[in-house]
């Protein structure tokens, strides 16, 4: 609040001074100088769940020898493959010393989870999540946003309710422009299509007061800090490679402030954010209200996908859907999941948005 409305606000009060306070609202860039940093107490919170994750990768292949799991369903394949072609392993064993001055960094080491460079402002193949920060970053943040990210974020948010408006905050590298008072860029963005997606498919007014929701494939965990705060009484599930859930663990113990905690073969002794294994998905037992994919299915291999879609259709019963939002990725040598998942589900629905949908066809499928 500027020092003008504090003085004003102990004479006349905060609620006297709210209709000023709306032309009022944080614009311009959002930059890296300007972020917050996390409590101590908060760090050492993120720090020990981190550790236990990076021993939860250390110890993959000796637990899922010793639990006789399919190694076809629980290794890392197709893009997300230790011996591929991009810098998603490289990113990990940067985040996973666990040292704040990497951790403060974590959005620029996401890149492989939406696709989009934020260090370097650009969709452009060839940069790598794990390039040096420029000591004059902000300086290259420019002044305005982009006209068509405005409009887009725009005409995603129009007549939303409040409460569906997602707002990160501004840690952990997350920078671009403050736009009506919130931190805007092209990743957030991708993140608001999926919820007002949701939204107009009427799957988030259909949910129960305290919904399950399971995502899989958490990214570093946007949707779930969006979903976690318009959806109060929610308990949430991620579950991915244990690799990712470093990226989405830190994120969303650092931002969130919830109970979080890293699940294993006790899937039932639960938290308001569980992070499982992608090597214990079928130990799931308990049916969810919604679950999640998006754009993490045409990234997995045939069995995969459909090792997943078995699980999920056996996860949502008869009252559950599955919302997955996935690109045909077959044009550059990956795979399309929609014609495996159709095998596994009654119904199917394309959600039809009145604006334009950037991040693949989304589709809600269920068993009734």
């Amino acid at each position: 609040m500027p020092d003008v409305f504090r003085s004003l606000a102990a004479r006349y009060g905060t609620a006297a001074l709210r209709p000023a306070q709306r032309f009022f609202r944080r614009s311009g860039r959002a930059t890296l100088a300007a972020n917050k940093r996390p409590t101590r107490a908060a760090l050492r919170r993120a720090q020990t769940l981190g550790r236990q994750i990076v021993l939860a990768v250390e110890q993959r292949h000796q637990t899922i020898n010793t639990e006789q799991f399919d190694p076809a369903f629980a290794l890392p394949d197709s893009n997300w493959h230790a011996d591929a072609d991009n810098d998603y392993c490289a990113a990990y064993r940067m985040l996973r010393t666990l040292a704040w001055d990497e951790i403060k960094y974590l959005r620029f080491r996401s890149q492989s989870f939406p696709g989009y460079s934020l260090l370097h402002f650009t969709h452009q193949p060839g940069t790598r999540a794990t390039d040096p920060v420029p000591h004059d970053f902000d300086a290259r943040i420019p002044n305005e946003a982009p006209p068509g990210l405005v409009a887009r974020w725009k005409a995603l948010v129009a007549g939303l309710p409040r409460k569906l408006i997602y707002r990160p905050p501004a840690m952990l590298g997350e920078v671009g422009w403050w736009i009506s008072g919130v931190l805007v860029n092209e990743d957030t963005a991708s993140y608001q299509e999926r919820v007002t997606l949701l939204h107009h498919a009427g799957v988030l007014d259909r949910l129960p007061a305290r919904p399950r929701v399971l995502e899989i494939g958490g990214g570093y965990g946007a949707l779930a800090a969006a979903l976690l705060s318009a959806l109060p009484g929610c308990e949430y599930w991620i579950c991915d490679l244990p690799e990712s859930l470093l990226f989405s663990g830190l994120y969303l113990s650092l931002v969130n402030h919830r109970s979080i905690c890293l699940a294993s073969d006790d899937v039932d002794k639960v938290a308001r954010i569980n992070l499982l294994p992608n090597y214990f998905f079928d130990r799931l037992r308990r049916p969810f209200d919604l679950v999640i994919n998006t754009l993490s299915m045409s990234e997995m291999s045939e069995h995969q996908i459909s090792r997943y879609a078995t699980g999920i259709a056996r996860l949502i019963v008869d009252k559950g859907v599955f919302f997955e939002q996935n690109q045909d990725n077959r044009a550059i040598g990956l795979g399309y999941c929609k014609p495996i998942v159709g095998r596994h589900f009654s119904n199917s629905k394309t959600i039809e948005a009145p604006f334009p949908v950037t991040n693949g066809i989304a589709d809600i499928w269920s068993n009734a």
